[in-house]
């Protein structure tokens, strides 16, 4: 058997290290490889620490490299060749998705257009595919699976799309949004099958299921604010503390962690890696966060609820990600959004808007001032609980955010504009497809009635075809605990039992017996 990682971060790429030990000892003689993204960092640990088990290695770094020695004239047959095979509908969604390739973005902060001519852009993709097919051609993996939570930029499109026309299954995680759930399903959009067919057989009543009780009291304590999406999970009960070394013995801990660092970010400054952000750019950035944010304080286009106002909510995405990038590529421009809803709302109802919590310091105050200059829109002020606005408002409009999750569980109607895998719930969500199609979606939250039966049994597929790993502070453990401690962490060991299955489930599927 052969598999092939995506790995995306340098935790990731221990993450990836841990499950090949595991699976190798389970299921025998398997055969690994990896598309990561860095060379300076997953894939030189890759090669370095895990050589012994991967035996090619192929990073999004390298695929810049490729392209220079292209050229900067792409070649039209090929590109023909790979749009009919991969487009999607075209190549320029692959430009999209790479905000490498598609901002000018360095550090923390980012500006919209590319740096590179077209015929530039061209050659990266070209580039990339290439590389990508000749590692397929020579690994001929069984199964593509995604390491860690994030499915990340550029690199991580191609890869599945090569597999799936080659017809080459996927795992890939994906959180949904209780508490720490995940699921491993057979895309990297944002879309759950498995779970949609569970929800439908459950809605049927052809199947029953022991998580239902389970799923009401999931939904009863979330509306009392208990169950938290993983980016706002409860902290983890802190380990024993050991003895606190002496002050001698501190330092020189202190100055070895130090000098580590330090020569980490020499090797990768050295290795010129194109994808490398140096230290100083990135502490740079740092600070004009901080002073944006520290001016916001004193800021006249914040706005709060107002007594008895009927409005809408919608939520500001953080950019650039793959929440926008690539599960919504046609609708990633939130200010042209804010315009055509602000507009498509009745004369007695405001749209409230409010900025993510991680992009506060990312956006200049003119991007805000802009937001609050268009007529019927009040941008809410960062102390304002984004549930909160969910309750009180008459529906939710976001791209793919987990405000619209957060709206079904609350009972409120959702509008999407983008790919999310509670897009299914047609009796309580409504997708765009056409800004002149809001007006008439946004007049139906006045006629909605939630179904409470509805939102259990989408709990309780959600809970049948998850497990409660929080695969992100997983991979964080395994970048500084003990080796001992990593091959015996509870949830690596929970990960992988899941994991091992569903590969096994591929790759050796049990005969259907039709007799």
């Amino acid at each position: 058997m052969r598999i092939l990682f995506y790995v995306k971060s340098i935790a990731d790429a221990h993450l990836a290290h841990a499950l090949a030990h595991l699976i190798r000892s389970r299921l025998g003689k398997v055969q690994f490889s990896a598309v990561v993204y860095r060379s300076s960092s997953e894939g030189h640990y890759l090669r370095e620490e895990a050589g012994d088990l991967f035996s090619r290695v192929l990073s999004e770094s390298e695929t810049y490299d490729l392209a220079a020695q292209n050229g900067r004239h792409p070649e039209p047959d090929t590109l023909t060749r790979l749009e009919e095979k991969y487009g999607i509908p075209t190549l320029w969604q692959y430009v999209t998705h790479d905000r490498w390739l598609s901002m000018q973005r360095s550090g923390y902060l980012f500006k919209q257009g590319s740096k590179y001519s077209r015929d530039q852009l061209l050659v990266h993709i070209q580039s990339r595919f290439q590389a990508v097919e000749r590692l397929f051609d020579d690994f001929q993996p069984d199964v593509v699976v995604y390491a860690g939570r994030d499915v990340g930029p550029s690199s991580a499109l191609v890869v599945s799309n090569v597999a799936v026309a080659r017809g080459i299954p996927l795992l890939v995680p994906l959180y949904v949004k209780i508490a720490s759930y995940f699921t491993l399903a057979n895309t990297i959009f944002s879309e759950a099958p498995h779970v949609k067919q569970r929800y439908e057989a459950l809605r049927s009543g052809q199947v029953e299921s022991s998580n239902r009780e389970r799923a009401v009291e999931f939904l009863n304590e979330f509306r009392r604010g208990g169950v938290l999406p993983y980016f706002l999970r409860q902290k983890e009960e802190a380990p024993p503390s050991a003895p606190s070394p002496g002050p001698l013995r501190k330092r020189a801990s202190g100055f070895k962690a130090f000098a580590g660092r330090v020569r980490r970010y020499y090797r990768k400054s050295q290795a010129g890696d194109p994808l490398y952000t140096s230290w100083f750019k990135r502490r740079y950035d740092k600070v004009i966060m901080a002073v944006r944010q520290a001016r916001m304080s004193q800021a006249d286009y914040f706005s709060f609820p107002a007594e008895g106002e009927k409005y809408v909510f919608f939520p500001l995405h953080l950019e650039p990600e793959l929440s926008l990038l690539l599960y919504a590529p046609f609708f990633t421009h939130q200010f042209a959004i804010i315009q055509n809803v602000a507009q498509s709302l009745p004369h007695n109802t405001c749209l409230y808007v409010k900025d993510h919590p991680r992009a506060l310091g990312r956006r200049s105050a003119q991007y805000y001032r802009e937001v609050t200059a268009i007529p019927n829109v009040r941008l809410m002020a960062p102390t304002v609980k984004g549930q909160d606005l969910i309750r009180g408002a008459e529906g939710v409009i976001t791209i793919t955010g987990t405000a619209g999750l957060e709206a079904i569980l609350f009972g409120k109607p959702v509008i999407t504009f983008g790919n999310v895998f509670y897009n299914f719930l047609d009796e309580l969500v409504m997708h765009v497809h056409a800004y002149n199609e809001v007006p008439g979606l946004i007049r139906q939250f006045e006629t909605f009635i939630g179904d409470e039966s509805i939102v259990v049994d989408f709990l309780t597929a959600i809970l049948d075809e998850s497990i409660n790993v929080d695969i992100q502070r997983l991979a964080g453990r395994l970048v500084s605990g003990p080796a001992e401690r990593k091959q015996n962490d509870p949830e690596l060991l929970q990960y992988a039992d899941y994991l091992i299955q569903k590969i096994e489930a591929l790759c050796h599927p049990t005969p259907v017996n039709v007799g």
